[in-house]
């Protein structure tokens, strides 16, 4: 079953505007990115978990018998989706277990706890979180939860579109961070459904092209991801998402991973948000995208800030020629010495 309602997304919108305000759309100057005009970001790094995912957790767990909020659930996750189903839970008053790969990061898994949902670290990828979830919830009788085989986890993404043209009907072109393909998937199916002649590009990066490849070979494909960012690391699309993204996607690009730590830099330093490598990917495409985009009202999705210091610390250093040339950024330990009580004044 595809979304193909759009009372649905409607629907899904009132549920989740109960839990969470609706994500500032901001215009946004990125001169330094190709960008002076035309474009605005819709800031998803700014909901309760700081990211989207909030919105199709608290969709599906929504829908959850009784029976069902007293058996839990269980998800695999890389970080984000897990935060937003340890959210729901917890709103819901069912527990949840997130299976998280050992490459997760520290700063998301460590907000699942904080929500009070369990982690189980399982596996080195999140093909084998996948598979421990499962088992997991045949062995303990959870419910399972899966991120891009949901079709309510996919139309709770879709509203973020639904937002978007309705705060700013002229958009013409959507930029969204890729994974596995669930975001764009279900903003693909909302945008098209109000606006048919809308263009909506997926931003993958070089390191994690498994929506690309799969796009390009008209069948899921496995592809091993070793990008950085948390969020865009998939190495399938599952099946619900790869049937809808045909028909909803116009284009996939590919950015480079050190574009997307210096959009990371470029989006705190020119905009003031802060972002992870996902929520950069659509603002590291800009410059390759310049043409196609010149003269139209483009929309880059900001799908998420959870974001280790060391990795912002990295975009901050591959970006500093662009910021300025002089003084070069310190190091963490010069400035950490530069700030020690012993420092003369």
């Amino acid at each position: 079953m595809k979304p193909t309602s759009l009372p649905a997304f409607l629907s899904a919108r009132r549920l989740i505007a109960e839990y969470i305000a609706p994500t500032p759309l901001a215009p946004a100057h990125l001169t330094r990115l190709g960008r002076s005009d035309g474009l605005f970001t819709k800031n998803e790094n700014l909901t309760p978990i700081r990211s989207f995912k909030v919105r199709g957790a608290l969709c599906r767990l929504s829908a959850l018998s009784q029976e069902e909020r007293a058996a839990g659930v269980v998800t695999a996750s890389t970080g984000n989706h897990g935060m937003a189903v340890a959210f729901a839970a917890r709103k819901f008053g069912t527990s949840a277990v997130i299976v998280v790969p050992e490459r997760a990061s520290a700063l998301k898994t460590e907000g699942i706890r904080r929500l009070g949902a369990e982690v189980r670290t399982i596996g080195t990828v999140m093909s084998d979180a996948e598979i421990a979830a499962k088992a997991i919830s045949e062995r303990e009788g959870q419910v399972l939860i899966v991120d891009g085989d949901d079709l309510a986890i996919m139309i709770g993404a879709g509203t973020v579109s639904l937002e978007i043209l309705e705060a700013l009907p002229e958009a013409q072109v959507l930029l969204v961070p890729v994974g596995s393909g669930n975001l764009i998937a279900g903003m693909g199916s909302c945008a098209k459904l109000i606006n048919p002649q809308i263009e909506v590009i997926g931003i993958q990066s070089t390191a994690s092209p498994c929506v690309y490849e799969s796009l390009k070979a008209a069948r899921p494909t496995f592809v091993p991801s070793a990008t950085f960012a948390g969020g865009l690391a998939a190495d399938h699309p599952h099946d619900l998402a790869f049937s809808v993204l045909g028909e909803v996607v116009d284009d996939i690009v590919l950015v480079a991973e050190d574009e997307i730590r210096r959009a990371m830099a470029l989006a705190l330093t020119e905009i003031g948000q802060v972002v992870e490598g996902a929520g950069a990917a659509p603002l590291a495409a800009l410059a390759p995208l310049a043409n196609r985009l010149k003269g139209k009202v483009s929309v880059a999705v900001l799908s998420g800030g959870n974001v280790e210091i060391d990795e912002l610390h990295a975009g901050l250093l591959a970006a500093r020629g662009t910021i300025r040339a002089e003084p070069a950024l310190p190091a963490l330990g010069d400035a950490e010495a530069a700030m020690s009580p012993t420092t003369k004044n």
